[in-house]
């Protein structure tokens, strides 16, 4: 509830709602005469220091319905998933001493939410990660998925199998009333939004 000590009745899981203020709306243009180097922009650029994302915070924050939407994922399955992809993703992230490394739980949250179609440059500022480490996290969590899920999820060893197939096919079927019959993949992407065709419209 609101009161003196706690005037947001909605914490945010940062220190502050906004923690990384940026122009909108405001941008630099540059003669190319004159203009910095690229390394002597690198050299002088200040060292940004990135808010964490506090995860147990926001993943109690968040309801579970906000939760699976926002990472395609449950509760229950990302905690159920991340144990074992833990021990891939510790083979593929580099020592590096100038920067901390960033939770397991993030990396894999943050891959989540790129994988469901998010920009880049919103998941890495709300998660509080540098670009090096969002892209970093990127390849740690698909290489550990590739791995762990590889031949069980993602092979196509079930499509061989008579009896698989029939199950695939059925369960597309009962998701289209029996419209789109003898489907058994599908190859994920961006969903589009249509009205369904009418059955006589359908030979």
């Amino acid at each position: 509830s609101y009161s003196a000590q706690n005037p947001d009745p909605y914490p945010h899981p940062h220190p502050h709602p906004h923690p990384h203020p940026h122009p909108h709306g405001h941008r630099r243009l540059e003669c190319v005469v004159g203009s910095p180097s690229e390394r002597e922009r690198k050299t002088n650029a200040p060292k940004r220091d990135f808010q964490r994302l506090n995860w147990r915070a926001w993943q109690k924050f968040l309801k579970p319905v906000e939760f699976s939407r926002f990472y395609k994922l449950d509760k229950a399955n990302f905690a159920r998933t991340l144990p074992r992809l833990i021990p891939h993703m510790k083979k593929a992230r580099p020592n590096n001493a100038l920067e901390p490394a960033v939770p397991y739980e993030l990396e894999f949250a943050v891959c989540l939410r790129w994988l469901a179609g998010g920009n880049y440059l919103d998941i890495m500022y709300h998660h509080g990660v540098s670009e090096t480490a969002f892209w970093r996290a990127i390849h740690a969590v698909v290489y550990a998925l590739l791995l762990e899920f590889g031949q069980s999820e993602l092979g196509d060893s079930k499509f061989f199998e008579e009896e698989e197939l029939e199950k695939i096919e059925s369960t597309f079927g009962s998701l289209n009333d029996g419209l789109l019959r003898g489907c058994a993949g599908a190859i994920d992407g961006m969903a589009v939004r249509i009205q369904r065709p009418a059955e006589s419209e359908c030979d």
